[in-house]
């Protein structure tokens, strides 16, 4: 399998890349991590497929691809902030969800975020 088109591909894209970018990917793999750990300990009942659906893994597959297209886009036409601002707006969706399934899990969770997160859904 030839890569170079992927190198090539990173070579173009790696200088718009910055910490957003990569606390956004990141975020989402906390949040694939805590979904599997929330469903390991108590969702006994509930198939694997049903947790992680192709339906779910292309949601937040074309969301990453589409960050990543307009954040390069934002950046390429100086609209920087406005590439931070949806940048920061995924990684709160994505937050929430990580407080949800932390709490689902059992670790603490302060008392005025518990009450604040059913107000985000």
């Amino acid at each position: 399998m030839d890569l170079s088109f992927l190198i090539f591909f990173y070579t173009i894209i790696n200088p718009y890349f910055d910490s957003y970018i990569y606390l956004f990917i990141l975020t989402i793999l906390v949040d694939f991590s805590t979904d599997f750990i929330n469903f390991c300990l108590f969702n006994k009942s509930v198939k694997f497929t049903q947790v992680f659906s192709v339906k779910r893994l292309l949601k937040d597959g074309l969301v990453i691809l589409l960050v990543l297209i307009f954040y390069i886009y934002f950046s390429i036409f100086e609209f920087d902030s406005y590439a931070q601002l949806l940048i920061s707006f995924y990684i709160a969706h994505y937050g929430f969800s990580i407080l949800e399934n932390l709490n689902a899990i059992g670790i603490p969770v302060p008392e005025f975020i518990k009450k604040n997160i059913n107000k985000f859904k």
